[in-house]
């Protein structure tokens, strides 16, 4: 993943074609003193403007990482982003982790249900 000057990086996703992903890169001190960047939590998104449906897929947050909050705020983000669409994944993921989409989605109207993706969007990987 290319790195960018800024902590939010939205770039192409490698796994999924026509998808995007939003990553966070934190700034952290390494035990020689020295900063550097680290990532620290992904996800792969995709946006149909017809259907007014964001879709997000795979989200992975290091383990150093998880529980703070970092997943909510990048999924928040990406609300801010695009108002007026209501946000879904493709249900492969929340059949695996149900208790984080239910955390995650208790402030989102449909609440990230599982949802079979339009006919403008390609399902990924």
């Amino acid at each position: 993943m290319p790195w960018l000057a800024t902590p939010w990086q939205d770039t192409v996703s490698a796994e999924r074609p026509g998808w995007r992903m939003r990553a966070a890169n934190l700034r952290g001190r390494t035990d020689d003193g020295l900063d550097r960047d680290e990532f620290a939590f992904a996800v792969d998104y995709q946006l149909c403007r017809r259907c007014r449906i964001g879709w997000v897929e795979q989200p992975y947050t290091q383990p150093a990482y998880q529980r703070r909050g970092l997943a909510a705020a990048g999924m928040a983000a990406l609300h801010e982003e695009n108002p007026g669409f209501t946000w879904h994944n493709p249900g492969r993921a929340h059949r695996r982790l149900p208790p984080f989409w239910d955390t995650i989605g208790a402030d989102i109207p449909d609440g990230y249900r599982p949802r079979t993706v339009c006919e403008q969007v390609t399902a990924g990987g």
